[in-house]
């Protein structure tokens, strides 16, 4: 129908200038009563960015306030080796419009309205994967990270 030519156009536009994915549908009813035409508009955008992790011990040392005996100390007996971590960073954010116009045969009126679907959603992930060699003095061990922190179900 002209409307899903209408809906098609008007994804390509909003692509072009807002970028994002868009969704548009055009839905129009009719009876008896009244008739109607209502839109729903769906924009969303998405991030995914991977972070190499690296484990600076000196770093970490030099920015605490701790006497320069003990920062030594710690060096010495601390050791990270082969360590190697990836944080990857996932994240949307969708912005929904559901609106609508009605004629009531009767009354020869236009009546906007609003549709429930109208909001914003945003969601986040953050996904680390981190292994590592760290030893103290003659002791050494192997640790595994795995961790998710997201809000998907609860945005």
């Amino acid at each position: 129908s002209s409307f899903n030519v209408l809906g098609t156009k008007l994804s390509s536009l909003l692509q072009d200038a807002v970028g994002g994915t868009p969704n548009v549908v055009f839905n129009p009813t009719s009876d008896d009563i009244r008739s109607s035409l209502s839109l729903d508009l769906t924009l969303q955008w998405s991030f995914v960015e991977a972070i190499q992790l690296n484990i600076d011990l000196e770093g970490i040392l030099e920015g605490l306030d701790i006497d320069e005996d003990l920062k030594k100390f710690v060096k010495g007996i601390i050791a990270f080796n082969d360590g190697q971590g990836i944080v990857e960073l996932t994240g949307s954010i969708s912005f929904s419009l559901g609106i609508g116009l009605e004629y009531v045969k009767k009354t020869k009126k236009i009546v906007p309205y609003f549709r429930g679907i109208t909001g914003i959603t945003l969601t986040f992930s953050a996904d680390v994967d981190a292994e590592f060699q760290a030893s103290i003095g003659p002791l050494s061990a192997d640790v595994d990270i795995l961790a998710t922190i997201d809000n998907y179900g609860e945005p």
